[in-house]
């Protein structure tokens, strides 16, 4: 459910090139970050999961939703790779 409502609220493109946060991740310090998604709509992504899961821990939503950014962005590089490729 969260995926889906990811893709539907900010599109693959855009999951795929934006961050959570907007923060630098430890594995690449001298990267620049990569811009945040809008919080408004996380934050409406989370409301609308709990609304029907109210069990569910908010960090195994956000741990959703980057899993989610995390393979759109590598479906992104692997297509890029291959149009790309000498």
């Amino acid at each position: 459910m969260v995926k889906d409502l990811a893709v539907a609220v900010f599109g693959r493109r855009m999951l795929a090139t934006h961050s959570l946060s907007g923060k630098i991740g430890n594995a690449n310090k001298e990267s620049q970050p990569k811009p945040p998604l809008d919080p408004t709509k996380v934050e409406l992504i989370i409301d609308t999961v709990l609304k029907k899961f109210p069990s569910t821990p908010r960090k195994f939503i956000r741990a959703a939703l980057r899993e989610k950014m995390n393979d759109e962005h590598k479906l992104l590089t692997r297509f890029l790779h291959s149009i790309f490729r000498f």
